[in-house]
């Protein structure tokens, strides 16, 4: 376009000094506009140069006829013409085509950063997601834990949960007093340990496909009485756990120690609260409790009951004359005795003072007497020791056995009042015997 723009220039020049007197003066003019159009950056100037063109080629038809000049002249001053507007409109074209590339840029620009925007933001997304997942499982899992009322729940309640929390494949709770000897070579110091490949260690203990570990004391202080046990997280693949899972771990373990301890608390304050102090047996207020359920069990299958009330021969001579240090130790030494003689199934209770209550599911107003009788041999044999004297004596004791079977119908009450007739009919004859009550005919 520039080589044109010089052309026309030195064409419309050669024709005004060739023909000065033929309107000479309109080729400068024509020359320099169109060298002006061609190099003027402003948009307004070159739509005026383009308008004064025209009005010059308006002027140049209307004052041809006049003229003196060759027709090849004129034609030539057209083209000339027809060429400034072809590169005018070029010139808008390559402008148009500019912007047009300009745009498509700009747009492929936006169109980036938009892409990079919603990449950004599907990101945080996820991670926001993550987080409202794991922060679920954080208020899941101390919202279970809290409502743990056994050992035996809280096992299986951290055992399922907690790999929610901390990624694993399996998560496995031993007992303090329970757990692989191989634990003893990782916990030195007390706190989690990660294991990152568990088969460049032959000590250690576990399935096949396991590749690391983290190991987790459960403990709320530095005092080993005060742990819990231990937690086993497993996972098939290596260095599956880092720092912050081992930081979390201590966390939960904490969490998990302090549940614990609660249980371990509130089953020694119902203990204490369905116990005699003295001798660790149950209690009147529980064994009254434990026989009405086991009279309706016995009736609901139709099985054997049958009740055995136990009374010190002459226990009050021992506190009188030993002391009641020594009669407590006495109270100790005979509810070792009774444990020794009955079944896992058997209930012993102390019914008050000196005397004792049994409960034997299953069992025939006949066996029982032979359970009474053998307990009441055992303690005639027996020498109790007198701690402030140094030395022993002997006691009996007389026992009194009711049988549900023999009464049907009995209630608690009964049963109780049953009993208690026979042991007054032993102390009435002698002491030191066993008397089965028999319903009055």
């Amino acid at each position: 376009m520039v080589i044109f723009g010089w052309l026309n220039i030195l064409l419309l020049l050669f024709l005004g000094i060739r023909y000065p007197s033929e309107w000479n003066y309109l080729f400068p003019l024509l020359g320099v506009s169109s060298f002006c159009f061609r190099f003027k950056s402003d948009e307004v100037a070159a739509v005026i140069t383009l308008l004064l063109v025209i009005l010059l080629a308006g002027l140049t038809l209307l004052l041809s006829p006049f003229s003196r000049l060759p027709v090849f002249v004129w034609e030539t001053f057209f083209l000339l013409l027809v060429n400034y507007i072809f590169a005018f409109l070029s010139q808008k074209n390559t402008q148009f085509l500019a912007r047009q590339c300009q745009l498509e840029e700009n747009q492929e620009i936006r169109v980036n950063f938009l892409e990079k925007s919603l990449t950004e933001l599907s990101e945080k997304i996820s991670v926001l997601q993550l987080r409202q997942r794991y922060y679920s499982g954080l208020e899941n899992f101390w919202s279970r834990l809290n409502g743990c009322l056994q050992m035996e729940e809280l096992r299986s309640t951290v055992s399922q949960q907690i790999i929610n929390i901390i990624p694993a494949d399996q998560a496995i709770y031993y007992d303090r007093k329970e757990f692989p000897e191989w634990f003893r070579y990782y916990l030195k110091d007390g706190e989690p340990e990660i294991i990152s490949d568990c088969r460049q260690d032959r000590r250690i203990v576990v399935s096949e496909d396991i590749r690391s570990l983290l190991l987790i004391p459960l403990t709320a202080g530095g005092d080993e009485s005060e742990k819990a046990g231990y937690l086993l997280l497993l996972s098939r693949r290596e260095n599956n756990f880092d720092d912050h899972d081992r930081r979390l771990a201590a966390i939960l373990a904490r969490s998990i120690s302090l549940a614990a301890q609660n249980i371990l608390l509130l089953q020694k304050t119902e203990q204490l609260a369905i116990t005699d102090s003295l001798t660790g047996l149950y209690n009147h207020r529980y064994f009254q409790e434990r026989l009405e359920e086991e009279i309706k069990r016995a009736g609901f299958y139709q099985n054997q009951l049958t009740l055995i009330m136990i009374d010190i021969d002459h226990f009050k001579q021992v506190n009188d004359t030993y002391g009641h240090a020594s009669g407590d130790a006495t109270l100790m030494q005979l509810s070792n005795i009774f444990r020794q003689r009955l079944r896992e199934t058997d209930f012993l209770a102390r019914y008050g003072g000196e005397e004792f209550v049994i409960i034997l599911p299953r069992t025939t107003g006949e066996d029982a007497r032979r359970v009474a009788e053998d307990i009441r041999q055992n303690v005639a044999r027996e020498r109790f020791y007198l701690p402030g004297e140094n030395r022993y004596f002997h006691l009996t004791i007389s026992a009194g056995v009711a049988d549900l079977g023999q009464s049907p119908t009995a209630n608690q009450s009964d049963l109780i009042r049953f009993a208690d007739s026979a042991l007054y009919q032993a102390k009435s004859a002698g002491r030191n015997k066993t008397i089965v009550y028999a319903p009055a005919t």
